[in-house]
């Protein structure tokens, strides 16, 4: 069985949350996947990481663009994204993948209005596509030059009415002329923008809700066979580390705390905060090693609590326990160190 944790993106408040699309690439040496979901100019970036299977792995923050040794792999994400400021110029950034497709599979001339809604890659969420928009009949035209032309065959109609060469032509000059500058603004492509029909709209979101319906029963299904899974120690194990991270999520949530995944920018590595059972802040970095966490982790913990003025409780969750000096370090300092063995699997 392999975990699957999305079924809570149908759930994010629209406001709150931003469709973006972006190039999937791969390093060359290593073959791993990524995308570069934001990036500054000269600057730093996040990077979401992906597996061979094109499921998010992790994010990591970097002070510079990816390495020149990355190339596209001919796909594209579809994801969503929330950034939250947090002052002093920090900033909390949320992706979650929606999916990954063939650059082609989203190319307009595969989105024509005739075709099957069933045949088509429709995005499993209420937002709507630039291909779904197409699909429901929006053309994008091209106002300023379309109107631009059409003034000129008015101004040269003007024109010649002026010197008196339409009286003596007679409106068959007219004619032609309108039907030759209309035949080559036709052929230039210049139209007018139009919005998608409303018919086709509420089609597509009703069929939207349908997949969102269906896929949200078998999610349910799906956790429910999770949450007795993970009441095994040989789950835990089996996980990737974002796994790991929104199983861990899901269990403390379901014991009373109210967490949520945290990718802030310089944020030192805090993967899940929130309030803890007793509604008071609470920080938590989660570590999947297939060996005892050690000192520069909960050193690191200690300086990242630092930051925060209420000093909120700190907690450091391992796969594997913890070294005999991480664990002195963390008394001497009040971080807490609890392992999926002894203080979750009770």
């Amino acid at each position: 069985m392999r975990p699957d944790f999305i079924v809570e993106l149908f759930h994010k408040v629209m406001s709150e949350w931003e469709l973006k699309r972006k190039k999937v690439y791969k390093y060359e040496l290593s073959g791993k996947n990524l995308i570069v979901p934001w990036a500054e100019h000269r600057g730093g970036s996040i990077v979401m990481d992906l597996d061979a299977n094109f499921n998010h792995i992790g994010n990591r923050s970097l002070k510079r663009m990816p390495g020149g040794d990355i190339r596209w792999t001919g796909y594209v994400a579809d994801f969503l994204e929330k950034k939250t400021k947090l002052g002093g110029g920090k900033f909390t950034t949320e992706f979650i993948l929606l999916r990954v497709l063939d650059d082609k599979e989203v190319g307009l001339d595969n989105w024509k209005p005739e075709k099957d809604i069933k045949k088509l890659k429709i995005l499993r969420s209420t937002y709507v596509t630039e291909e779904e928009k197409h699909w429901a009949g929006r053309v994008v035209g091209n106002e300023f030059w379309y109107f631009f032309n059409w003034a000129i065959i008015g101004g040269l109609i003007y024109y010649f009415y002026n010197m008196g060469f339409l009286m003596k032509a007679g409106p068959i000059f007219i004619y032609f002329l309108v039907a030759v500058y209309a035949f080559g603004i036709f052929r230039w492509g210049l139209i007018r923008t139009r919005k998608p029909k409303q018919k086709k709209i509420d089609e597509l979101l009703k069929y939207k809700n349908k997949l969102i319906n269906d896929f949200k029963r078998k999610e349910k299904e799906n956790l429910t066979r999770l949450d007795k899974a993970l009441m095994h120690f040989k789950t835990w194990k089996k996980l990737s580390p974002i796994q790991f991270e929104n199983a861990l999520k899901r269990k403390l949530n379901q014991l009373g705390m109210n967490l949520s995944g945290t990718k802030t920018s310089g944020d030192g590595g805090i993967d899940l905060e929130g309030e803890d059972e007793e509604k008071k802040p609470i920080l938590i970095q989660v570590k999947k090693y297939s060996k005892p966490v050690g000192v520069s982790v909960v050193r690191e913990m200690i300086g990242v609590r630092e930051n925060y003025q209420d000093k909120p409780r700190t907690i450091i969750y391992s796969l594997e326990g913890f070294s005999k000096g991480s664990i002195e370090l963390a008394a001497s300092n009040g971080i807490e160190l609890k392992s999926i063995r002894k203080d979750l699997l009770i």
